[in-house]
């Protein structure tokens, strides 16, 4: 069966949704970090056209506690922006390209991207919690709400060829979302911060 590109109401629909979403945060007890928002994670511009379609499963975002830049203060204005309606999701997109170098003090976007031999522009990222928590804080039992809400809806549009559960945790999700996806190949990988050691990385 040939796959469909969705329409960007699709993703837009369900981002919207997780953007203003903060029942976690009033019923688990949980605080929020600097970004007080859900993070709708990177969908590269060619990630559709792309054969074979690949995405990352990652755990969450990080809380951005020990950064010492303004570039969260500036993402979560883009995202009250965004989920006010006076901007696109695009410029979301945007800021993330500028600021994703810099993520997990640089071995993010390396170990993702570089060192798989992956460009960006064709691969997606989705986190199984959207939100940041202070202290990062990720219960099991929001990690499952968060999965059932935002999570397997997205990877639903994504219909990824070849999907990287990326990190112990996100394991945990592996049956549902094979029930869902039966046509998508799921493969299990370190996390970008793991400290297994350069030999379990090759």
């Amino acid at each position: 069966m040939t796959k469909s590109t969705p329409s960007n109401s699709d993703v837009e629909q369900l981002t919207k949704a997780a953007v203003a979403c903060n029942l976690c945060f009033e019923t688990l007890g949980l605080s929020r970090s600097r970004v007080a928002h859900a993070q709708p994670r990177w969908i590269g511009a060619d990630y559709w056209h792309s054969k074979p379609r690949v995405a990352f499963l990652v755990l969450n975002p990080g809380s951005g506690e020990s950064r010492n830049d303004r570039m969260d203060v500036r993402f979560n204005r883009l995202l009250e922006e965004y989920a006010a309606g006076a901007r696109p999701l695009e410029d979301v997109l945007a800021h993330e390209r500028e600021d994703m170098p810099n993520w997990g003090r640089g071995r993010f976007l390396q170990f993702y991207s570089s060192h798989l031999g992956l460009r960006l522009d064709r691969i997606a990222f989705v986190n199984v919690a959207w939100c940041a928590t202070k202290n990062n804080a990720y219960p099991d039992s929001m990690l499952a709400e968060c999965f059932a809400r935002h999570t397997l809806p997205l990877l639903r549009i994504l219909q990824p060829d070849l999907l990287l559960l990326s990190g112990s945790k996100t394991r945990l999700f592996r049956a549902e979302i094979a029930a869902t996806l039966p046509a998508a190949r799921l493969e299990s990988m370190l996390h970008y911060a793991h400290r297994e050691g350069a030999a379990a990385e090759a």
